[in-house]
C-alpha cells in the first residue's frame, strides 16, 4: 500500500471513530461490538447463508444449498464444544494480565487457545465425518476444515473481548463478513459448487483470525516466544478452572442436546452430502435461539460496566484495608447494581419475546411454516425467556466463584432436556415443551442458587470462594 493510500484509510478510520464517540452514536457502537461478542459467529452465518439461499439456490438446486447450510450449522455448533472452555480460560489469563500490566505471555496464551481449540475441533469434526460418511469427499474435508476455522474464531473473539479491544472486534468482525460474502457473490458468476462455497466461509472466518493475529501477537515483546512459557501457565490454569471450563462445555452441549436427539432419532432426515437434521423442528428453533442475541449483548455491556466498577470497588476497599462499613455499603452496593441490571435484561429479553410472539403469524406465512412449527415457534421463544434468566443466574454464579454450583446446574439442564425430549418423543412427538419445561425448572433453581450466593458476596470473596487461600 503506498503511503498516501495508508494514510488515508487512517484519516478515515480516525473521522469513523470521531463520528461514534459522539453521545448519541457511542452507544450504538458499545452495542455493535457487545453483539458481535456475543454472537458474532453465527451473525457470519446467518448472513452468509442468506446470501447463499437468495443467490445461489436457483443456480445449485435446493439439495446442493441446504448440503451448504448444514455443513455450517454442524461446524458452528461442533466448534463451540472446543473452543468455549478454551476460550473461557485463556480469556480470564488475559484478563489477569492486562489487569496486573504483565502483556507478555498474551501473545502465548492467545497461540496455545488456538492450537488447543483448533486441534480439538479438527478432531472431533473429522471423528463425525467419518461416523456419519459425508460425501463427496470435498464436502467431508470442507466440514472439517471449516469447524476448524470457526473454533479459531470463537477463540479470537474471547482473546479480543478480555483485552476490551471492541473497536478491532467490530473492524475484523466486518471485514471476515465481507470477504465471505464478496467470494460467495464473486463465484456466482461462474459455476460454483457447494464445496467452493465451504471454502468462501472458511476464506472469511480465516481473514478474521488473521487480523486477530496481527492484533494480539503485537501486545507485549515476546510474540510468538511467549508460546512456551504460556502452555505451562495454560495447563495450569485448565486445572485450577476445571469446573468452570467442565460447567461451560456442558452449557454448550446442554443447549444442542435436543436438536441432536431428535437429528439421530428414527425420524431424521439425511442430506445428500450424509447431514442428519430434523427440518421441521430445527428451523423454527433456529429463529426462536436468535431472540436472545439482544440479551447477550446486553449482559455483556452490563459486565464491561456498572458491574466490573462494583466488583471493584468493593475489592479496593479489601486492599486499602477500609472499615467494616465501607465493605459491607460497597457490597451492597454491587448486590443492588446487579439485581438491577439483571431486572433490566430480563425486561429486555420479555420485551424481544413478545415481539417475537406477536410476529409469528408473520413468519409462519413467510416461512411456510406448518402449524405444528408454529405452536413450536411460540413454545420455543418463551422457552429462550425462561432460558435467558437460568443463564442470567447462572452467570451471577460465576461472578460469586461458585463455579461448582454452576457446573452442577449446567449438567441438570442437559440431563433435564435430554431426558423429557426422549419422553416427549416417545409419547408426543417432536415438540419444543421439553426446553420449555427444562428451562422453567432450572431458572427457578438458578434464581434460588444465585440470590443465595449473592447474599453472601463479601463472605465468599474473602473467605467462602477464595481461591488464593487453597493454593
Amino acid at each position: 500500500m503506498r503511503r498516501s493510500d495508508r494514510v488515508q484509510t487512517n484519516r478515515f478510520v480516525e473521522e469513523l471513530n470521531w463520528l461514534f464517540s459522539d453521545s448519541l452514536l457511542g452507544p450504538l457502537r458499545s452495542i455493535g461490538s457487545a453483539t458481535v461478542a456475543a454472537a458474532g459467529p453465527w451473525i457470519v452465518a446467518v448472513l452468509a447463508l442468506g446470501v447463499i439461499s437468495f443467490t445461489m439456490e436457483p443456480m445449485l438446486g435446493i439439495e446442493a444449498v441446504e448440503d451448504m447450510r448444514l455443513t455450517v450449522v454442524y461446524a458452528f455448533c461442533l466448534a463451540p464444544l472446543a473452543a468455549n472452555p478454551v476460550g473461557v480460560v485463556a480469556s480470564r489469563r488475559i484478563a489477569t494480565c492486562v489487569g496486573i500490566g504483565t502483556p507478555d505471555l498474551i501473545p502465548g496464551v492467545y497461540l496455545v487457545a488456538c492450537a488447543a481449540s483448533g486441534f480439538i475441533s479438527l478432531s472431533a469434526a473429522l471423528i463425525l465425518a467419518l461416523a456419519i460418511g459425508l460425501q463427496p469427499l470435498g464436502i467431508g474435508v470442507g466440514f472439517v476444515f471449516l469447524t476448524t476455522a470457526a473454533a479459531l474464531l470463537w477463540t479470537s473473539f474471547a482473546v479480543l473481548g478480555a483485552l476490551r479491544d471492541m473497536r478491532f472486534l467490530i473492524r475484523a468482525f466486518s471485514m471476515g463478513m465481507l470477504i465471505s460474502v464478496l467470494c460467495i457473490l464473486y463465484f456466482a458468476k461462474y459455476s460454483p459448487t457447494t464445496e467452493l462455497l465451504i471454502w468462501c466461509f472458511i476464506a472469511g472466518c480465516l481473514f478474521c483470525v488473521a487480523l486477530t493475529a496481527t492484533r494480539v501477537l503485537g501486545v507485549g515483546k515476546l510474540g510468538c516466544c511467549a508460546a512456551y512459557p504460556a502452555f505451562g501457565i495454560v495447563m495450569k490454569d485448565l486445572r485450577a478452572n476445571l469446573h468452570l471450563a467442565v460447567g461451560v462445555l456442558l452449557a454448550t452441549v446442554a443447549v444442542w442436546a435436543d436438536k441432536w436427539l431428535f437429528w439421530f432419532s428414527g425420524d431424521g432426515v439425511r442430506s445428500d452430502a450424509g447431514f442428519l437434521h430434523y427440518p421441521l423442528y430445527d428451523s423454527v428453533m433456529f429463529l426462536a435461539h436468535l431472540s436472545i442475541i439482544p440479551s447477550m449483548a446486553a449482559m455483556i455491556i452490563a459486565h464491561e460496566g456498572d458491574l466490573t466498577r462494583s466488583i471493584q470497588r468493593f475489592r479496593s476497599n479489601l486492599g486499602e484495608s477500609a472499615c467494616l462499613a465501607d465493605v459491607v455499603a460497597a457490597e451492597h452496593s454491587f448486590i443492588s447494581m446487579a439485581w438491577s441490571r439483571i431486572t433490566g435484561i430480563v425486561f429486555i429479553q420479555g420485551t424481544v419475546s413478545a415481539a417475537c410472539v406477536l410476529i409469528a403469524p408473520f413468519l409462519t406465512d413467510l416461512q411456510k411454516f406448518s402449524f405444528d412449527q408454529f405452536i413450536n415457534y411460540r413454545v420455543g421463544v418463551v422457552a429462550i425467556f425462561l432460558y435467558t434468566i437460568f443463564h442470567l443466574a447462572a452467570a451471577m454464579l460465576i461472578i460469586c466463584n461458585q463455579v461448582r454450583t454452576y457446573a452442577l446446574l449446567q449438567g441438570g439442564f442437559l440431563v433435564t432436556n435430554i431426558g423429557l425430549s426422549s419422553v416427549f418423543y416417545v409419547f408426543q412427538g417432536t415438540t419444543a415443551y421439553p426446553f420449555f419445561l427444562s428451562s422453567l425448572a432450572m431458572a427457578m433453581i438458578a434464581i434460588f442458587a444465585a440470590y443465595h450466593a449473592m447474599g453472601r458476596f463479601g463472605y465468599l470473596t474473602m473467605l467462602g470462594a477464595n481461591d488464593s487461600l487453597l493454593r
